[in-house]
């Protein structure tokens, strides 16, 4: 009888633990190299309510979502096995809903500035707009202004209830808001966060 081997890829282990399932937030931005890997922390999208659980010194996290928030994955294969992994897009639409699951909203915008180039910017909005929160078309609209791109700026505008949103509910810069009118936003964030590093 052969010995099961004594290293399983986290993502294999996590693929057998609730369905349905994709991963997001950092685990996928790691993997679309995004973002530094973090160990030990591997987070799961599921309709399903699952308990978080550690299994081989990994913290799974499962993050329950609304059956229509539920998309925008593909299967990918790690090491022989397929596993469903958000795409980049759906990776960063779903982190600037939940930032705290990235490590912060400072972290998705400085992806979303250094790989705008690199990302689909319609699918990035039809993907905000099948999402169905006000909030988050405010924050995309905003942000995509900012990083000088063009998009279907009305499309997007339709879909906002137009609700006056703080940008971070957090105010994790401690700074004064400043309302931007066009996408009804109290920002509270500073511009250098759209800066691009050398």
């Amino acid at each position: 009888q052969q010995q099961p081997p004594s290293f399983i890829h986290p993502l294999i282990i996590g693929s057998h633990l609730v369905d349905p399932y994709y991963y997001s937030f950092h685990t996928a931005a790691s993997y679309h190299k995004l973002i530094p890997p973090m160990n030990q922390q591997v987070y799961l999208v599921t309709t399903t309510m699952r308990n978080n659980t550690d299994i081989r010194e990994t913290s799974y996290r499962f993050i329950h979502v609304t059956p229509r928030k539920f998309f925008g994955f593909n299967t990918v294969t790690i090491e022989g096995t397929t596993v469903n992994m958000a795409d980049k897009e759906k990776t960063l639409i779903d982190s600037l809903e939940k930032f705290k699951y990235i490590g912060g909203l400072a972290d998705v915008i400085r992806i979303l500035t250094h790989h705008i180039d690199t990302l689909d910017v319609q699918r990035l909005v039809d993907y905000t707009v099948l999402m169905g929160s006000s909030t988050l078309i405010q924050r995309l609209g905003y942000i995509l202004d900012h990083l000088d791109v063009s998009f279907d700026e009305e499309f997007l505008q339709s879909y906002s209830l137009g609700v006056l949103t703080y940008f971070d509910p957090f105010n994790t810069f401690d700074l004064k808001p400043k309302r931007d009118e066009k996408w009804n936003l109290m920002v509270n964030i500073p511009d250098s966060l759209f800066q691009k590093e050398p």
